[in-house]
C-alpha cells in the first residue's frame, strides 16, 4: 500500500530542521529583520521557476504577496525577478491570463498585480488586473439581489469573491485617473454586501448565503473577517464615508475577541483545532493579518496594533524552526518540521512581513 500526503511536501531544508526550545538561530530583534528571514527561508525552502512548490494556484498568489513586501521593503532584485517569473509561470493558458474557474481565485492575482504595477511600474501586471476584474463582474447578478457568484458556473454566492471584488474595484479606481466605472462598481459591491445578511449579529462574516439568499451559518473563517476590512478600509480612504469604517470596525472586533485563543492570539476555530485546516484553511490567519494591517493604517486603534503584536510575536516564539519556517499553530505546539506545509509557511510569513511594510498605497496613478 502506498500512502501518500498530497498537502505535505518535505524539502531537504525543512527536513532536517530542529524545533527551537530556547535556544539555536539567532532571533532577529526587529519586525523588518523578522520578516526578511522568513522570506529568505520560505523562497529557499519552496520557491521554484515562478511557484511556490506543493502550492496550487490561489495559494501561489498568497506567496507572491510575500515576494510584494519583501520586494517592497528591501528593493532586491532578487524579489523583483521573482515577481516576473511569477507572472510568467502562473498565467493560464496565455502570457498575462489569469482568469479561471473560480472568482475568487482571479481576485487574489487582481489585488496581487495591481501592487506589482504599483511597485514596478510594470504596465502589463495593470493590464492582467484589469482582465481578470473584468472576467469577475460578468458574473455579477442573478441570485440574492446582485453580488458575484463563487464560480463561474453560477452556484453560489458566498462572502470571499465579493470581499476582493470590492477590494479590486477600490483599487483599480484608484490607479485610473479619472475613474468613475470602478468606484462606481466598489460602491455597489459594499452597498450590497452590506445588505445581504452575512454579517452576523455577532458583527462576524459568514461563508456565504443559502439558495434562498439568507445567511448560511457558514463558519467564519478569518480570512472572510480579513479581507472585508481591506476592501472597506480602502474605499472609506477614498470617499471619506465613514459608514465603511463603521462597519470594519465592527467585523475587526469580533474577530480580534472571537476568533482567538486562550491568549488572545488567532486561532482557525473553524480547523485548527482538529488539525484539518489542509491547503486552504492553513493560509487563512495569514490573510487577516495583513488586511487587518491594511485597516489599522487608515484607522490606526492601539487595540489593532497590540492584537497584531501579539499574534506575530507567538509567530516567532512559539512557531519557528531553527530555519525560519512556521508551522499552522502561531501559539504553539512547536511544529514538527516533517509535517510541515508551504501553506502554514506561506501563512506565518506573509503575517510577519506584511506587518513590517509600509501599506502599498498607490504611487503611480497611469
Amino acid at each position: 500500500m502506498t500512502v501518500t500526503l498530497p498537502l505535505r511536501l518535505v524539502t531537504p531544508l525543512l527536513a532536517v530542521a530542529v524545533v527551537l526550545a530556547g535556544c539555536g538561530a539567532p532571533r532577529p530583534a526587529t519586525p523588518a529583520a523578522r520578516a526578511d528571514a522568513a522570506a529568505q527561508a520560505l523562497q529557499q525552502g519552496y520557491y521554484q521557476a515562478g511557484r511556490f512548490q506543493g502550492a496550487g494556484y490561489w495559494q501561489n498568489a498568497q506567496g507572491l504577496w510575500v515576494v510584494l513586501d519583501a520586494y517592497q521593503r528591501t528593493q532586491a532584485d532578487q524579489w523583483k525577478q521573482a515577481i516576473a517569473q511569477m507572472y510568467r509561470a502562473n498565467a493560464q493558458g496565455a502570457p498575462g491570463n489569469f482568469r479561471g474557474k473560480y472568482v475568487d481565485d482571479e481576485g487574489w492575482w487582481a489585488v496581487d498585480w495591481i501592487r506589482a504595477w504599483d511597485l514596478t511600474g510594470n504596465t502589463a501586471y495593470l493590464t492582467s488586473a484589469k482582465g481578470v476584474f473584468s472576467h469577475m463582474a460578468a458574473d455579477w447578478g442573478g441570485d440574492c439581489g446582485g453580488g458575484v457568484y463563487w464560480n463561474h458556473s453560477n452556484t453560489y454566492k458566498n462572502a470571499i469573491p465579493n470581499e476582493l471584488f470590492l477590494q479590486v474595484a477600490t483599487m483599480l479606481h484608484e490607479v485610473t485617473p479619472g475613474d468613475t466605472v470602478y468606484l462606481g462598481w466598489a460602491k455597489k459591491e459594499a452597498a450590497w454586501f452590506l445588505q445581504s445578511g452575512m454579517i452576523n449579529s455577532r458583527g462576524l462574516v459568514n461563508d456565504g448565503l443559502t439558495g434562498t439568499c439568507r445567511n448560511n451559518g457558514g463558519t467564519p473563517w478569518t480570512y472572510n473577517q480579513g479581507v472585508i476590512l481591506a476592501g472597506l478600509g480602502e474605499l472609506y480612504h477614498t470617499t471619506g464615508d465613514r459608514t465603511y469604517l463603521q462597519t470594519a470596525e465592527r467585523i475587526a472586533a469580533a474577530a480580534t475577541k472571537d476568533l482567538v485563543n486562550g491568549n488572545g492570539v488567532l486561532y482557525e476555530k473553524g480547523c485548527e483545532g482538529t488539525d484539518t485546516c489542509g491547503a486552504d484553511g492553513a493560509l487563512f490567519k495569514g490573510i487577516f493579518v495583513r488586511s487587518l494591517w491594511w485597516l489599522y493604517r487608515y484607522d490606526p486603534k492601539p487595540a489593532y496594533r497590540a492584537f497584531l503584536e501579539r499574534s506575530t510575536g507567538a509567530i516567532w516564539a512559539n512557531d519557528r524552526t531553527t530555519v525560519n519556517t512556521f508551522g499552522l499553530h502561531w501559539d504553539g505546539p512547536a511544529p514538527n518540521p516533517v509535517l510541515l506545509t508551504v501553506e502554514d509557511d506561506i501563512s506565518a510569513t506573509m503575517a510577519l512581513t506584511a506587518t513590517a511594510t509600509d501599506l502599498p498605497t498607490p504611487v503611480r496613478r497611469g
